[in-house]
Formats: structure tokens, sequence, C-alpha cells
């Protein structure tokens, strides 16, 4: 008996249901291959389309038209890094070398050629929104704020 069945009942799912959330959780063992640049990097060039060779200059655009406003404490370069390697925070004694691998799941598509079903595996973390804006963009303690938002050197 595995710890996933002793913390969930699986009684009142339909057999179609179990056999889901058997591929999901049998997805994460790391016996199935799994390059998380590689499948990022698809989904990036699916984003971009035919400007992927100038996304450098897209992230810059992004992050002047809409976030620096919004957001002003997310740094230009964090965000920058954030949006062309997918690393969002970095540990300084952490190498983050191991992927995180319930990011990547299956979904049901067609072929584009034939159009025929099948199945594809990708990369469905946001590649948009960054994960500054669920940290520290309203501090409702007036003095917790100001030390919040204290600027030095300008950042």
């Amino acid at each position: 008996m595995s710890v996933i069945t002793e913390l969930i009942n699986f009684g009142n799912l339909s057999y179609k249901a179990r056999d889901d959330m058997e591929d999901i959780f049998s997805s994460y063992l790391k016996v199935h291959k799994f390059d998380i640049e590689q499948l990022r990097d698809t989904r990036i060039r699916a984003h971009f389309g035919e400007r992927y060779d100038h996304r450098r200059n897209l992230v810059d655009w992004d992050y002047s038209m809409s976030l620096k406003d919004f957001a002003p404490l997310v740094h230009q370069k964090e965000f920058r890094e954030w949006r062309l390697t997918g690393v969002g925070f970095e540990t300084r004694l952490a190498t983050g070398t191991i992927p995180n691998r319930t990011l990547a799941s299956e979904v049901n598509g067609k072929t584009k050629k034939g159009r025929d079903s099948c199945t594809v595996r990708g990369f469905w973390g946001d590649i948009i929104n960054s994960p500054f804006l669920a940290y520290g963009m309203e501090v409702s303690d007036p003095e917790a704020r100001m030390r919040f938002f204290k600027k030095v050197n300008y950042q």
C-alpha cells in the first residue's frame, strides 16, 4: 500500500478517473524521461512564434509597458532572468539542479499534419505572469510598509 492511498480515499472515483490519477502520479517517477529545459523552451517558442529571436527585447518591453508601474519592487533584471530561464528565486547555497516534475504533464491534443488525436507532454507552468507578483505588492501594516518599500541605491 502506498502513502497516497493512506492519505486519499479513491473509492468514490470512477475507474477512468483512477487511471488518470495513476498516470499523473506515475509521471512524477524518475524512470520517465523529463527534460524541463527542452519542454519550457518549446512552450516559449510557441508563445513568441516568429519573434523568438527577439525575446530579450520583448521581455524588456513587457516589463517597461505593463509591470514596471504596477509592481515597482520587481527589478528588471530579476524579471528578465525569470522570463528567459524560468528561475524566479535563487537561493545562495542551492544549485537548483532538480526540476519540479509537477510542472509538466500530458494533455490530449491533435497532430499538426493529420489532425489525429495524440497525447502531448509539455511544460504547463506560467511563462507570462511572474512569481514575484505574489510577494509584496501590498503591505497593510504602515510600519512594515515603510521598511518594505525602502529604497537603497534606487533599488
